[in-house]
């Protein structure tokens, strides 16, 4: 499945520098959905027990590819879906910010789900592990989506939405500093990775963003 889909996303590129832009949103659109099914397909309640009973959780590929491809996937899908407002396209540094945050918040955001799944009684829990690494996942598209809105002339939209993505990313990496025992029973033996795993995936992904969405106005006032 993981070779089908970056089979798939070469077409995609194919079509997309052909000019074939409605072909191009159909097999992007299709990978991105294979993507996040493969990456959340496991979290699903009987598919979870019949893994875990049956010991089969390595068919399923690990998370860190995911986490750095979800993100260009869906950069590449928001840039043909979304018309230009104006002609040309905005400051490139912006999105390649956003495009930094959005890889690390997925991947340390991910990792760190992990470490609690494996310390806590969430691992028990299938509902909210998908629940959990959907957030995660719908965090980093919107993100992405945000730079996009930015680029293609939306500045007032993109701008405050990235403010917006920001101020939540910083405020529930500071709210997980000392783990989350207030939902958790964290065990005492755990690895001691609070608070370095949320500042990873909430505090600096969040300083990036705001800085990208400065970087968004200031490039929209210029001349």
């Amino acid at each position: 499945m993981t070779l089908a889909i970056g089979v798939a996303a070469f077409f995609g590129v194919r079509a997309a520098v052909q000019s074939q832009r409605r072909l191009a949103l159909i097999i992007f659109g299709t990978v991105v959905f294979w993507a996040g099914l493969l990456g959340l397909g496991r979290f699903i309640g009987p598919i979870f027990q019949g893994l875990y009973y049956l010991e089969w959780e390595g068919l399923f590929p690990p998370a860190w590819p995911y986490s750095l491809a979800m993100p260009l996937l869906l950069l590449l899908l928001f840039e043909l879906a979304l018309p230009n407002r104006r002609a040309g396209a905005g400051p490139m540094l912006p999105t390649l910010l956003v495009l930094v945050a959005a890889v690390a918040q997925l991947f340390f955001s991910v990792s760190m789900l992990g470490v609690v799944a494996d310390w806590s009684e969430l691992f028990t829990q299938p509902s909210r592990l998908l629940m959990s690494h959907a957030a995660a996942l719908g965090m980093s598209a919107c993100l992405v989506l945000g730079a996009v809105l930015g680029r293609k002339g939306y500045v007032p939209l993109g701008a405050a939405m990235l403010v917006g993505l920001a101020g939540v990313l910083i405020a529930g990496a500071t709210w997980l500093y000392d783990t989350p025992h207030f939902v958790f029973s964290i065990a005492e033996r755990a690895p001691n990775v609070f608070p370095l795993l949320p500042v990873l995936a909430g505090t600096i992904p969040g300083v990036l963003v705001s800085l990208a969405a400065a970087g968004m106005v200031m490039g929209a006032r210029r001349p």
